[in-house]
Parts: C-alpha cells; sequence; structure tokens
C-alpha cells in the first residue's frame, strides 16, 4: 500500500497520544521500520473520510507492527522463569516521541474537547429545562382537573 503511494501525505495518532505528520509514504515506512506504529494506532492520509487503524490501514504488514500478538493466543497466566504465574502485561510497546517537525498541532485536541465539552454541558441544561416544563405541566393540569 505504501510502495505505489509516494504523493500521499500522512498523519499517525499512536496509542500513547499525541499526533505525528504531515509525513510522506518513504517517512511512514521508515516510522513504520523503526516501530514506532503501533497496530492500534490510527492512520489517516488525504483522501480518507476517517481515520483508520494500522491493522486496517495496512494489512499486508499488520503482523509484523508492533502490538501484533493476538491476545486469543497467548497465555498471560503461563507459568514464569521461576515456576510462578506472570503478572506482568502480555506487552509494552517501545514508543519514542518522532521529532518536532512532524508532530501535529495539540491545540486542535483542546478545541475539540472544550467543544464536547460544551455540547454535553447544552444537552444536560435542555433536558433538565424538558423535564422541569412536563413536571410543571402535570401540576397544573393535576389543579384544574
Amino acid at each position: 500500500m505504501l510502495s505505489g503511494e509516494s504523493a500521499s501525505t500522512w498523519y499517525v495518532r499512536p496509542p500513547s497520544g499525541g499526533q505525528y505528520g504531515p509525513a510522506t509514504s518513504a517517512m511512514l515506512k521508515v516510522w513504520i521500520d523503526e516501530g514506532r506504529v503501533a497496530k492500534t494506532a490510527l492512520l489517516w492520509k488525504d483522501g480518507w473520510p476517517q481515520w483508520r487503524e494500522a491493522s486496517d490501514a495496512l494489512p499486508e504488514i499488520a503482523d509484523s507492527l508492533p502490538g501484533s500478538q493476538s491476545l486469543d493466543t497467548a497465555d498471560p497466566f503461563a507459568d514464569g522463569p521461576s515456576g510462578s504465574k506472570l503478572t506482568t502485561p502480555i506487552a509494552r510497546e517501545k514508543t519514542s516521541r518522532i521529532h518536532s517537525e512532524f508532530a501535529g498541532d495539540a491545540k486542535i485536541g483542546a478545541v475539540r474537547r472544550k467543544r464536547s465539552s460544551r455540547r454535553i454541558t447544552l444537552v444536560a441544561v435542555l433536558a433538565a429545562l424538558v423535564v422541569g416544563l412536563i413536571v410543571t405541566l402535570f401540576l397544573v393540569a393535576s389543579t384544574r382537573g
């Protein structure tokens, strides 16, 4: 998928947070080779309507991405070297920051969170008003009837 798309502009959102890009297909391939793009990282490129998990966006290399070990086949309770049960997580993905010139704008996420918070507050206020009006309607109807 990456080989024939040298003009594509890519963005990456790793599971650890943040956003990286814009990046060329060649730079994305370097990041993948360095193990910086996990299976569950979100990818987006120009022309796509939404973000996709790396495993879905790049199915031909999904098994080689960090975090590709299946939870179904891994036994987190397998005996450790001393015969005791393991208590550590199955895998911890090692990630490192990508150069700052490739980092996305952190303000975008803050603006979206603020907008979502306003919408939730507005919906809650409107719901309270509707409940108040319904209660008032029943009180008025019960006193007249």
